[in-house]
C-alpha cells in the first residue's frame, strides 16, 4: 500500500551476532555491524481514470445557460489509486496518504468560442482555448478513489442569438507532486449546446372573444451542419428565420413554460391566463379590442430580446376584431349595366 516506512538495521549483541567468536578479544565497535536507517515512501503506480461526458438529456440537447449548476453537460470523472497490477491503494485516504490532486481536461470546441465563455459549477485553476484545469482537495479521496461531477456550460447573452457547438472532450489527465496519468476519450465525449427561445408570433388576430396563442419552443441554427446538429431539422419557426420549432417530446424536459402574463392596461386590458406550457389562453375585455401581452419564459436561458435589454421582455400584439361583409350597398343580381363594359373604359357600375 502507499505509505511512509521507516526501516532501521542494527545487529544485536547477544551471542548471536556474525562475530560472536571474537567478543572475548574485540570491542564491541569493531565487533559489530553499524546500525543504519533509512525511510522508504511507497507511491501510487497510476491513476485509473474513467470518464463519462453527455448532455443535460438523452435527446443530445444543452441550452447555453449561465449557471451550469441547473443546466450543464454532464462530465464524470471517476479516479482510482493503483499498483501497477491494477490493485487499488486504501491508503490513498483522507488524513492518511492523500494528496492534492489536479485534473486538466483536454477539450475542442467547434465554434471556437473564445475560453472565457466556459463555465462550470466547479472553480478552475486554470484554462485556456484547449484545456482546463480543476484542483482536487486531498480530503475528497476515501480508500483510493474519488468521484468527481462537474457541469460544464458556455455562457449566454439574452441579446445575442448563437449558433450550436459541439464541445468534445479529448482527454483527461489526473497528477499529485509524484503520479501522473492521462487517457483519450473516443467515446461517450461529447454534448450538443444549443441556444434556445420561447417565442409566440405577432401579431395574433381573431374575431371571437378569446384567444389561444400558441408558445413555441426554437432552437437557432444559421447554416450550422444539420447533420450534426440534428434538432435544427425540425419545423421552420412560424415568423423567423434561423429558428426551428422543438417537439413537446423535447422541450417538456426542461421544466418549460411561461409565467408573469399580462397587459399593459390598468384597466379594461385583455385577460391573459395559464392554459399549458404550450398555450396562452387570453379573453378580451370588449370587441374590437388590441392589446399587448407581455410574458415571461420560467427558464432564464430560455429568454432572448434580440433589441438588447438586459432583461428581456417578451410580447406580442393580440387583435379582436368584429367580423363585416366583404360588400357594401344595394343592387340587382344578374343585370349588366352596359354590354359594352369590356370594350369601353372608366364605366360605372350602378348600385
Amino acid at each position: 500500500n502507499v505509505g511512509v516506512v521507516d526501516f532501521k538495521l542494527a545487529e544485536k549483541n547477544d551471542g548471536s551476532e556474525f562475530a560472536s567468536v571474537d567478543r572475548s578479544d574485540t570491542s564491541d565497535s569493531n565487533r559489530l555491524i553499524s546500525p543504519a536507517s533509512t525511510t522508504v515512501t511507497f507511491i501510487p503506480k497510476k491513476f485509473h481514470i474513467n470518464a463519462f461526458f453527455k448532455d443535460k438529456t438523452n435527446d443530445y440537447i444543452t441550452y447555453y445557460a449561465n449557471n451550469p449548476s441547473t443546466m450543464g453537460a454532464n462530465l464524470d470523472i471517476n479516479i482510482s489509486t493503483t499498483t501497477a497490477n491494477g490493485d487499488i491503494l486504501t491508503n490513498y485516504t483522507d488524513s492518511c496518504y492523500s494528496k492534492d490532486t489536479n485534473i486538466t481536461v483536454y477539450y475542442k470546441n467547434s465554434n471556437n468560442i473564445d475560453n472565457q465563455s466556459l463555465i462550470s459549477n466547479k472553480s478552475f485553476a486554470s484554462k485556456d482555448t484547449y484545456k482546463f484545469i480543476i484542483s482536487i482537495d486531498k480530503s475528497l479521496f476515501y480508500n483510493g478513489k474519488t468521484d468527481q461531477n462537474m457541469k460544464l456550460n458556455l455562457s449566454r447573452d439574452n441579446k445575442i442569438a448563437k449558433n450550436p457547438s459541439l464541445f468534445t472532450i479529448k482527454g483527461i489527465k489526473v497528477n499529485d507532486d509524484k503520479t501522473s496519468s492521462t487517457i483519450k476519450l473516443t467515446s461517450n465525449n461529447k454534448a450538443h449546446f444549443y441556444y434556445g427561445r420561447v417565442h409566440v408570433s405577432s401579431p395574433q388576430e381573431t374575431s371571437q372573444t378569446y384567444l389561444d396563442a400558441k408558445v413555441y419552443y426554437e432552437i437557432y441554427c444559421k447554416n450550422c451542419d444539420k447533420t450534426i446538429f440534428t434538432l435544427a431539422n425540425g419545423s421552420v419557426s412560424v415568423d423567423d428565420v434561423y429558428w426551428y420549432i422543438l417537439p413537446k417530446s423535447i422541450y417538456s424536459n426542461f421544466g418549460s413554460g411561461v409565467c408573469d402574463y399580462h397587459s399593459p392596461r390598468a384597466t379594461n386590458g385583455a385577460n391573459p391566463t395559464h392554459k399549458d406550457e404550450a398555450t396562452i389562453h387570453i379573453i378580451a375585455p370588449t370587441i374590437p379590442h388590441s392589446d399587448k401581452i407581455y410574458y415571461t419564459p420560467n427558464q432564464t436561458y430560455l429568454r432572448y430580446n434580440k433589441f438588447g435589454t438586459a432583461l428581456p421582455e417578451h410580447f406580442f400584439d393580440v387583435k379582436f376584431i368584429v367580423n363585416t361583409p366583404v360588400w357594401a350597398g344595394r343592387g340587382k343580381l344578374g343585370n349588366t349595366i352596359d354590354t359594352n363594359i369590356s370594350k369601353i373604359p372608366n364605366r360605372a357600375l350602378e348600385w
